[in-house]
């Protein structure tokens, strides 16, 4: 059943590109220990050179959302988004560093027409689907896949509850894959 998402994500990196709109990675300078505890940095990927030729290869961005996680894979022809983050507080706001971070990326890849091939969510804690509703509504996304789970393990987390607020996003908005994949749909041989 869940197939043909896989397949189009698979497909993201063996597809073909040009090496001329590739975005390069952000350059960034690590900030002193004492100020990255009150002065985050948003979204280091690298440490590399800007304007460094990677070819075709695929490429990883570690989005600092403070608590929670958010990876960018970016292909030559396409990006997938894995889970969406993380800490609200008076300290640090992940929706706003999350899509600040995705807007500087699509600014550097126009041929992309701010579209996510794939929004994955690898479990309904909040630290890693906290602005999963700000991207669907913010970016063209053709498909999601996520585990279905939209019951508590713990009464202090609401990620089940906003991983239902996403099912409804979702059936609202059917030209927009689902799929759900659970343990059980995942044979001995995988997928």
């Amino acid at each position: 059943p869940c197939r043909p998402l896989l397949a189009l994500a698979l497909s993201l990196a063996a597809c073909g590109g040009s090496r001329e709109q590739s975005a390069p990675p952000l350059e960034a300078d690590a900030l002193p220990p004492h100020l990255y505890a009150s002065t985050r940095a948003a979204g280091i990927v690298s440490h590399t050179r800007q304007g460094a030729d990677f070819g075709d290869a695929m490429r990883y961005h570690f989005i600092d959302v403070g608590q929670g996680d958010a990876t960018l894979l970016e292909f030559p022809c396409g990006a997938v988004l894995i889970d969406t983050g993380g800490e609200q507080n008076a300290s640090f706001d992940s929706t706003k560093a999350l899509l600040g971070y995705l807007d500087a990326f699509f600014d550097r890849r126009p041929d992309l027409g701010r579209t996510l091939d794939l929004v994955v969510i690898t479990h309904p804690h909040i630290d890693h689907m906290r602005s999963v509703i700000d991207v669907l509504e913010r970016y063209k996304v053709r498909a999601v896949i996520d585990d279905g789970k939209t019951e508590a393990e713990s009464e202090h987390d609401p990620g089940p509850e906003q991983q239902a607020r996403m099912h409804e996003w979702l059936a609202a908005h059917p030209e927009v894959a689902h799929q759900d994949v659970k343990v059980g749909d995942i044979g001995p041989v995988g997928l």
